[in-house]
């Protein structure tokens, strides 16, 4: 009669293992995958900070150049008011002695400036306004396993005259 009990108190013991050995091994696998919640806050968070942060509230050596050669007239403009300002309204403006190109320049450097190092370096992402890729911070975009966009409307007035530009489509995605 003791044997026997023996024998299920060992058999419980082994079924018990078996059971919380199964448990480990799901819940790890599980727990190893790709969140998309840090992604997402990043993206919506950085489209924020363009839509947000006003020229005069940035302090950074390449705004304060772009203030005093004139490229930047509009100090209350949005950083990504100032980063349309350069893609598109300087382009199509004939006779400024500018070549498009330069300006798109000037749209990346200027969203570079703000992001600096604010951005954890397993994350790349890059700023779309109007259909066009203005900026890019690293690469492998389509090797990525999550993808997050986050899309802003957006529009303002050329040196806070009558003339106002946009609706325009201001889009972050960040991948990891």
């Amino acid at each position: 009669m003791e044997k026997r009990g023996q024998y299920y108190t060992i058999d419980a013991f082994i079924a018990l293992f078996v059971i919380a050995a199964g448990l480990i091994l799901a819940l790890a696998f599980h727990s190893f995958g790709h969140s998309s919640i840090q992604p997402e806050a990043l993206s919506q968070e950085l489209l924020n900070t363009f839509a947000e942060t006003r020229i005069s509230e940035v302090n950074n050596g390449f705004v304060l150049r772009q203030t005093g050669n004139g490229n930047i007239t509009n100090k209350d403009n949005t950083v990504l008011q100032q980063a349309y300002e350069f893609k598109q309204y300087f382009d199509s403006r004939p006779g400024v002695g500018y070549k498009p190109e330069q300006f798109s320049n000037l749209s990346a450097e200027l969203l570079e400036s703000v992001t600096g190092g604010t951005i954890p370096p397993q994350y790349s992402f890059e700023v779309i306004i109007d259909g066009d890729v203005v900026y890019t911070r690293g690469s492998g975009e389509n090797e990525s396993r999550i993808l997050v966009s986050s899309k802003q409307i957006a529009f303002g007035a050329l040196n806070r005259t009558q003339e106002f530009w946009g609706p325009v489509t201001a889009e972050v995605r960040v991948w990891e």
